[in-house]
């Protein structure tokens, strides 16, 4: 890895953790050999569903606005949230919590820097009610 890339590294570990928001996320943690059911759902051993495992994490919010586009179809308005985040902590599917909502992860957005992903933009969403 490029010395730059790791300076890169450290100083959004450094500004998540001295200007960031702590969030919890949670995740299905499974393997190639992991049980599913009928309908691929993951299972344990006495088949029920494997419970989510909750993790902590640093961020930097980017910005949370309102979407409205959904209700010109009739559906629901939905909160955008963008976060900046060290690469590798969120996938795609996660559940995170920031205040009293919860967020389902929609994509991630890897920022690449000689060769290396430095920096992720994590792009989550919630319907509003």
């Amino acid at each position: 890895m490029d010395g730059r890339a790791q300076e890169i590294i450290d100083q959004i570990s450094a500004l998540s953790g001295s200007f960031g928001v702590t969030v919890i996320y949670s995740r299905i943690v499974v393997t190639d050999s992991t049980p599913r059911n009928a309908f691929g759902t993951p299972i344990d051993a006495s088949g029920n569903p494997l419970v989510p495992q909750s993790f902590t994490a640093n961020v930097i919010i980017e910005s949370q606005k309102i979407d409205e586009t959904p209700t010109l179809a009739g559906g629901k308005a939905k909160e955008l949230l963008k976060l900046i985040t060290s690469a590798g902590i969120f996938l795609a599917g996660d559940e995170l919590k920031y205040g009293s909502h919860t967020y389902k992860v929609n994509f991630i957005e890897p920022v690449p820097f000689v060769g290396t992903d430095v920096v992720n933009f994590v792009h989550a969403a919630r319907e509003v009610d």
